[in-house]
């Protein structure tokens, strides 16, 4: 029994693992793709992808593909929030923000998830948890505008920052589903009605259909990972690791996260890491591990 248990966590790792360093070169990628892709178009695309990765994967592993019929304005409108809005202002703020600083500044997430929390929640926050999110948020200010201070600052750091505390609104909003669905069986349902909201994005200018068949090598490359591996894989991978690990444990993983965007970025976009962007990161990881440990309920 005890080995049995022992290969049940070593596969929930395994699988929260990869979904992290999917996420993490998710921000390289979707940089890459940019190049020859409008971001309506590749936001679309991503995902088509991955509702299709997602239903085979969900498929395969026995779960419901039903959505309760009281459920569905719920969960059309995190679809909605979590899917083809958050990718898109996302991808909009990559235009002109680093692979390595979006990541960073995404990192702040959870500390938005708590000050929600508190706010609309009534969630207990301790004075040291308060204190972390005060140090993260400091940290993602230093981090915007490539450590240039408030005159770096840019519409894309603007964006980057209104999708994280966009993602922080889809975690909580999404408590109350937890509730009453299974994890898998929810998050396909955004999956796939994000995935019905994102047609719209296909009226954008210059988001034409035909703008695939002139796409490199390079560019396909970038677009099928993000929409196979990151909008896909990633998910379905994230989903069975929360089967058989607690969230927090789960959640830790998620720290490695905008440190393989930082190498990656690196290794392949040229993105030397600056000072600012290392101090305003580490200070984000460190007031996200405070909040972590505050005993935040």
């Amino acid at each position: 029994m005890r080995s049995a248990e022992t290969a049940n966590l070593f596969r929930g790792r395994a699988c929260a693992l990869g979904a992290v360093l999917f996420w993490g070169v998710s921000f390289v990628a979707a940089k890459a793709a940019l190049r020859e892709l409008p971001p309506g178009l590749l936001v679309w695309g991503r995902c088509t992808l991955g509702a299709g990765v997602f239903t085979l994967a969900a498929l395969l592993r026995g779960s419901e593909l039903r959505i309760p019929r009281d459920q569905r304005l719920y969960l059309a409108v995190l679809g909605v929030l979590g899917i083809p809005f958050h990718l898109m202002i996302q991808s909009v703020g990559l235009l002109t923000v680093s692979a390595s600083a979006t990541a960073w500044i995404l990192a702040v997430s959870p500390a938005l998830v708590a000050l929600l929390g508190w706010a609309f929640l009534g969630e207990r926050l301790a004075a040291t948890g308060a204190g972390g999110i005060a140090l993260a948020m400091a940290g993602v200010f230093l981090v915007a505008g490539g450590g240039k201070g408030p005159l770096g600052y840019t519409l894309g750091d603007g964006l980057v920052l209104l999708s994280a505390l966009n993602w922080a609104a889809f975690c909580v909003a999404s408590r109350r589903g937890l509730k009453v669905l299974s994890p898998a069986q929810m998050g396909w349902a955004i999956m796939v009605l994000g995935w019905v909201a994102s047609f719209p994005l296909l009226a954008l200018p210059g988001c034409d259909l035909t703008v695939l068949a002139r796409l490199s090598p390079a560019g396909w490359g970038a677009a099928l990972f993000l929409g196979v591996g990151c909008s896909g894989l990633a998910y379905a991978l994230w989903y069975d690791a929360l089967l058989v690990l607690p969230v927090a444990q789960a959640g830790a993983f998620q720290y490695l996260q905008p440190l393989v965007a930082v190498l990656t970025g690196w290794f392949l976009l040229g993105e030397t890491p600056t000072w600012p962007l290392l101090a305003g990161g580490g200070a984000i990881l460190a007031g996200v591990s405070i909040l972590s440990r505050s005993g935040r309920h």
